[in-house]
């Protein structure tokens, strides 16, 4: 199943753009949402009507990519990438080379890979996340506090596929020309559960570089068996009576320090807190706007940290013993 998810990465991000402007949406593509351009004689497409520039190649955006694009549209594959990632890379490629040889403006895009720097997913290293956590807490309240620190944990930098520009220059007419030549009919694909068409330069693309991809039956009966599987192996661990009287001591050393401790299950103590102080700080925000001041966020990060550093303490033989486990079944954790 992991080719499923990682060979759409680069796809679902630039579908999505439809979801913004389209109400054809996709996901498993890569760009638009159903159309194409406008027609020129006998029905053609013409370079103006399909988001051409003059001399043939997509506009762009300012859009954050990897690595420029050549003129017919496709990207260089990185060198040194797994199997799964050079498929996404094939993947926009094929598309790109489909569109535009329909005479539409497309260029294969595939967001820059993003780095996760929340403490959380690597708390086992207790040396490491006791330095995050001593300046930015969990995450909740540092994003206001320091705006434009890229490494505040749960850091998120927008990216935007440069077909975003293409195809908001198009009028309504020609954006569904470009949609349907990109993801085909939509009302057609959802009586399939599909979000494109077989016939869609990303249906046709799919079928290139994912030949033996499973049908929607087929698949669906593997995402149901997986959800099973990770239920199991949630249930073993929150019956493991190690992992649970370790779960007992944690909670109870947080609550000893004062801090509300929402649920002692195995599989959810660990995030507990965090999610609290990241629920907290969005209800705050949603209050005020959107947005805290430097003023307002400053002292609710001072005691998110302390309490981030005493959860780091309290539950440090917990995630001892916990970890390797989880390991074994990185699915289970959380809420089921």
């Amino acid at each position: 199943m992991r080719s499923k998810t990682a060979g759409v990465v680069a796809a679902a991000a630039t579908v999505a753009l439809l979801g913004s402007g389209c109400a054809a949406g996709g996901s498993g593509g890569s760009g638009g949402s159903d159309g194409s351009g406008g027609s020129g004689k006998n029905g053609a497409p013409t370079a103006a009507s399909s988001g051409k520039s003059a001399s043939g190649s997509a506009p762009t955006s300012g859009a954050t990519t990897t690595n420029a694009a050549a003129s017919d549209g496709t990207i260089a594959v990185p060198s040194g990438i797994d199997a799964d990632t050079k498929k996404s890379y094939d993947l926009e490629n094929t598309i790109a080379i489909c569109m535009r040889g329909k005479g539409f403006a497309y260029t294969a895009w595939f967001p820059k890979p993003s780095s996760s720097n929340s403490p959380i997913d690597d708390d086992a290293d207790y040396d490491a996340s006791k330095a995050v956590l001593a300046k930015y807490g969990f995450g909740a309240y540092a994003q206001w506090v320091y705006p434009n620190d890229p490494n505040v944990p749960g850091h998120y930098e927008m990216q935007v596929s440069p077909n975003s520009a293409v195809r908001d220059a198009l009028d309504a007419a020609q954006q569904r020309l470009w949609d349907k030549t990109l993801v085909g009919d939509i009302a057609v694909a959802k009586q399939t559960g599909s979000k494109f068409t077989p016939d869609s330069c990303t249906g046709q693309a799919f079928a290139k570089v994912y030949p033996n991809q499973p049908d929607e039956a087929q698949a669906s009966s593997e995402g149901k068996a997986a959800a099973a599987r990770a239920a199991q192996d949630r249930q073993n661990l929150n019956g493991d009576p190690a992992l649970v009287a370790l779960a007992q001591t944690y909670a109870n050393c947080l609550r000893g320090k004062g801090i509300t401790v929402s649920s002692t299950q195995v599989t959810e103590i660990r995030n507990a807190v965090r999610f609290q102080y990241v629920s907290q700080a969005a209800q705050r925000a949603q209050a005020a706007g959107g947005h805290l001041d430097v003023a307002t966020a400053t002292p609710l990060l001072t005691t998110e940290i302390r309490d981030s550093l005493a959860d780091l303490d309290c539950g440090r033989a917990f995630r001892a013993a916990y970890l390797p486990k989880l390991k074994q079944a990185p699915d289970a954790e959380g809420v089921g």
